[in-house]
């Protein structure tokens, strides 16, 4: 058997993305989280985060961490554009994030010199997005979770949070954490204590 070489498995891996076949972009996407690890890099260009709407929903989210791994590592060629990653990472948690990704993404945002992107930019373009779903809710929710979890990243996202009380679809993030903050807390949100 041959052995592909890099510039063969760049073409492949470009085309496989641009497939429109879930398992064929989801081992593209993959492919691009594992080849940061090893600094082997393939010059493409990034998918948006619309490849992983074709994705089978079983496998979602593990594709989805791999996508937000590779939009912070991995070096594509042209550069992705700091507004783009962005919005295609909220994009990548609000339809295809979980707890993992939640995770990840705040784990990013508590770092910002590896996320390019405050905690106040990502939480508003959620806001901006808006929480059509139980899934969205849910994931915007871990992720606000998260980000309270990190003494950094606590007072921006309770300043945003605060913006939050007046929208249903964003109260449902605001109840999903309210176990999480104190009386003082609850009193900058404008929220009582839990009943």
């Amino acid at each position: 058997m041959a052995e592909v070489t890099h510039d063969e498995g760049v073409r492949q891996l470009a085309a496989d993305l641009g497939s429109g076949d879930p398992v064929r972009v989801a081992g593209a996407i993959r492919d691009l989280n594992l080849r940061w690890q090893k600094l082997d890099d393939a010059a493409v260009a990034a998918p948006p985060a619309e490849v992983l709407d074709i994705v089978d929903p079983e496998v979602s989210e593990d594709v989805a961490v791999a996508y937000l791994k590779a939009l912070v590592f991995h070096d594509f060629v042209p550069p992705v554009d700091p507004h783009d990653r962005l919005r295609w990472t909220v994009h990548a948690l609000l339809r295809h994030g979980g707890s993992r990704f939640a995770t990840e993404l705040a784990l990013r945002l508590a770092d910002p010199e590896s996320f390019g992107a405050s905690v106040t930019d990502v939480l508003e373009l959620i806001q901006e997005a808006g929480l059509p779903d139980d899934r969205a809710r849910t994931a915007a929710g871990w992720l606000v979770s998260f980000l309270l979890g990190y003494p950094r990243c606590r007072q921006e996202t309770l300043a945003v949070l605060a913006g939050w009380t007046r929208r249903e679809d964003l109260v449902a993030v605001v109840e999903f954490v309210r176990p999480q903050l104190n009386p003082d807390e609850l009193g900058l949100l404008g929220s009582g204590p839990p009943s």
